[in-house]
């Protein structure tokens, strides 16, 4: 698998008969999402979360890129996320969607710090486990 599809990009949209701006803004996006997911793999690794997966095409088409995995008194929980480039972004799309708050947003760019990420990350958890009114699923099947 290479790394494009790996990271939910189709391979004709990363293909240089694009403009300049297009291929340098799908670029800047796919090494943000690299290193979101490089950031949860470390705070997996470090016991922070308790694992992430990457989404499938079906689920990148539905506006989820990672779930992580987090432990709730014992039972096992998985949080949609959304990485975005901007905040601006983040409330554009999250407005758009019929389910705004059925996915957490992660907003991950050259200027965020790698110690920001993360507690975003962990402030995201927190918040999931409070709303655990049936928004979050338990985890009862891979996904």
């Amino acid at each position: 698998m290479t790394a494009e599809a790996h990271l939910g990009y189709p391979s004709h949209f990363l293909n240089t008969s694009k403009p300049d701006i297009v291929r340098e803004s799908l670029e800047k996006g796919k090494r943000n999402k690299r290193r979101a997911i490089d950031i949860l793999s470390q705070m997996a690794e470090e016991g922070l979360i308790a694992g992430i997966k990457t989404s499938t095409l079906k689920q990148k088409k539905k506006g989820i890129d990672a779930w992580v995995y987090t432990d709730h008194d014992g039972v096992e929980m998985k949080i949609p996320f959304q990485f975005k480039s901007s905040l601006a972004y983040a409330l554009e799309y999250r407005n758009k969607r019929k389910d705004p708050n059925a996915v957490a947003f992660l907003i991950v760019n050259d200027s965020v710090s790698d110690y920001h990420i993360r507690a975003e990350v962990a402030r995201s958890v927190v918040i999931w486990k409070k709303l655990d009114a049936g928004v979050a699923e338990v985890v009862n099947a891979p996904v």
